[in-house]
């Protein structure tokens, strides 16, 4: 049997998602003895078992990494994937962006509230300014 050093042979693109949903990266590795996978956040934390879920076949190690209900200000940014045997190790990099999903909603009511009352302004002064009121 040939050793061999891990490759990352399958790993999920970069996501975007709104916020309060859930999200999967896939990470597969190919290797003899067959790889362990690691899933780290930005901070260097070790995301196990209530975020991860591990299968095997043959010499293929693939691992699911499980977010759920993501928030928009969450740690939870920037993942690595790392496939580690005794030969050596690879590693993956994601990235998750989060949209709030009522960030165009607010910014869409403020905007309008604020040319509303601007109007209602131009429109009192324009009747006292005209009603002689500020001369």
């Amino acid at each position: 049997m040939l050793i061999d050093g891990p490759c990352i042979s399958f790993a999920s693109e970069n996501q975007t998602l709104l916020s309060h949903k859930e999200v999967q990266f896939i990470c597969t590795a190919i290797g003899f003895p067959v790889p362990s996978i690691t899933w780290r956040n930005a901070k260097g934390t070790i995301l196990r078992d209530n975020y991860t879920s591990e299968r095997t076949r043959g010499h293929n190690r693939s691992s699911t990494l499980t977010l759920n209900s993501v928030m928009f200000n969450s740690s939870f940014n920037t993942f690595t994937c790392t496939a580690n045997n005794s030969m050596n190790r690879s590693i993956s990099y994601f990235s998750l962006t989060i949209q709030c999903k009522y960030t165009t909603g607010i910014l869409a009511n403020l905007t309008f509230k604020f040319f509303f009352y601007l109007y209602i302004f131009s429109y009192c002064l324009c009747y006292l300014f005209c009603n002689g009121a500020l001369k």
